[in-house]
Order: C-alpha cells, then structure tokens, then sequence
C-alpha cells in the first residue's frame, strides 16, 4: 500500500507526462500545419505564375524596350522568382520549428 505523499507524488508525475505528451502533440500539429500552408502557398504560386505571366507580355507587349519589370522580360525568370520565394519559404519553416523545438525543450527542462 501506498500512503497519500506517495499517490500525490505519482499523480504529479503522471500529470508532467500527460502536460509533456499534449505540448509535444500541439508542437507537432503546428509544424504540419505551418508546412502544409508553406506547400500550398508555393503550389498557388506556381500555378498562378503562367497565367500572370502571360497577362503582363500581353499589356506591355513582348519585344518593348520600355519593359522595366524583371517578369516581363521572360517566362524562366518567374519561375526563378518563385523558386527563391519557396527557398526562403522553407528557411522559414524551418527555423520556425527549430525554435519551436528549443522552446519545447527548454519548457521541459526548466
């Protein structure tokens, strides 16, 4: 048998690992969820890029010499642009869930 200090001592324990195991699901769940909006993000740009490239050769004309943006001057460099954007999308992520896991670690620890 038990007495109460010991069953008070085990709850208390019990309740860290419970507190430990929903923080480790929430942290997770947010990692998924910021990467799956980044994936998204990067795909909506990729589909839309075609359709806004050719908008803007239209308005401004191809072959103009008063063609000032970067886009306008050929398709590769949208495609390059959206490229850059998702590299810096995913440095993003994932410093995102590197802090987020220094975080949970140091939550845990102190």
């Amino acid at each position: 048998m038990h007495n109460t200090a010991e069953r008070a001592a085990a709850i208390a324990i019990r309740t860290r690992e419970l507190k430990h195991t929903r923080r480790a699901r929430q942290t997770s769940l947010a990692m998924w969820l910021s990467s799956a909006a980044c994936l998204a993000l990067i795909a909506a740009a990729a589909l839309t890029m075609p359709t806004l490239m050719a908008r803007q050769i239209d308005v401004i004309g191809s072959g103009s010499d008063a063609a000032a943006g970067v886009l306008a001057e050929s398709g590769a460099s949208g495609y390059v642009l959206v490229g850059l954007l998702a590299f810096s999308l995913g440095c993003g992520v994932t410093i995102l869930c590197y802090r987020l896991r220094r975080r949970d670690r140091e939550r845990r620890d102190g």
